[in-house]
């Protein structure tokens, strides 16, 4: 009953919000691909799966809000169901994503949804159906291309070596400390060959929102508290539950892959809103599990706390306000 009562509640907090990041864009991207153009138009857009779930929601749904509540159906049910069976404490795990990915779901929906996809594909991957794994990391995809970033998930969890781990650690804080990598990776890559994908990471180098974040600011320095602590507790963490054996490794090297690309901070967020965030409450939730039962209550405060720290400028200091459709 708990579960439900949660689950209806996120799905129509996040599929009936209005006025968010992109909210028109989104409703302009439903429009063109339910009242304009044919099935063959949206195929060739860029990210086919959004165009085609767009598409196919005009069957069934009444307009735009229809396909938003359908999509936050999709993402949710997917990350809850993760969440049921994997983290220790389901309740807190949720508070964890109010905490970390809410503000993903309500905002640029189509980064909250590969979030839960990716985690679902994990979840997958982790019971061995490789198929089913392959076929939702290529659905992630198809909805946002960083996702086909999850298809190096099954490689990382051939890197898992403590030293290895504290040693990626440190050079990936030194060069980011030097200014990061992602913008001469970039510059390298479409160098190299022009393509669909460098033309797109192209424009994002020469766009606006190709700006650095800071390296002494607060993303910066939760991110690398996470995994200084995930590293320190790598055993407890383990001992909690044979999934995060699956979990870790992509959350660890997301958290790298976050550090490293400072320098981008458009693409360093997006990796991690769909590898780090949606597996932190998991790992967290795991790592509260194995604690003694008199360190618990400041366990779950130190939780909350961490995730008021990345809630608190997403949604208040930036003035981030939250609008319910049916109220508009």
């Amino acid at each position: 009953m708990v579960f439900w009562l949660v689950y209806f509640f996120v799905v129509l907090l996040v599929g009936l919000r209005y006025g968010t990041t992109d909210y028109e864009n989104y409703v302009e991207y439903y429009e063109r691909f339910t009242t304009n153009s044919s099935l063959e138009a949206a195929l060739v857009f860029r990210d086919p799966g959004f165009a085609l779930l767009n598409y196919a929601s005009g069957y069934f749904t009444t307009g735009a809000q229809g396909f938003f509540l359908f999509f936050a159906f999709l993402g949710i049910s997917l990350k809850l169901f993760v969440y049921r069976k994997v983290a220790p404490y389901f309740i807190l795990a949720v508070v964890g994503y109010i905490l970390f990915s809410f503000t993903k779901d309500i905002g640029q929906i189509r980064n909250g949804f590969i979030g839960s996809a990716t985690l679902f594909a994990l979840y997958l991957l982790h019971n061995k159906n490789h198929l089913y794994w392959f076929i939702c990391q290529t659905a992630a995809g198809s909805v946002q291309g960083v996702g086909y970033f999850g298809y190096l998930a099954p490689l990382f969890r051939y890197f898992t070596d403590t030293r290895v781990l504290w040693a990626a650690l440190i050079v990936a804080v030194i060069l980011s400390a030097l200014g990061g990598v992602a913008l001469d990776l970039s510059r390298l890559l479409f160098a190299i060959h022009e393509n669909d994908l460098t033309s797109r990471l192209w424009r994002y180098v020469a766009s606006p929102y190709a700006v650095p974040y800071r390296f002494f600011g607060g993303s910066m320095a939760l991110v690398v508290v996470a995994l200084v602590v995930a590293l320190v507790f790598i055993n407890q963490i383990y001992k909690a539950s044979t999934y995060n054996r699956t979990f870790f490794p992509v959350f660890f090297w997301a958290g790298i892959v976050f550090i490293l690309f400072r320098d981008f901070g458009i693409v360093a967020f997006r990796v991690a809103d769909f590898l780090f965030f949606p597996i932190l409450p998991i790992l967290a939730t795991s790592l509260i599990a194995q604690s003694s039962r008199a360190s618990r209550p400041l366990m779950y405060v130190i939780f909350v706390l961490y995730g008021m720290a990345w809630y608190y400028p997403s949604i208040i200091a930036n003035n981030a306000q939250y609008s319910v459709y049916l109220f508009r």
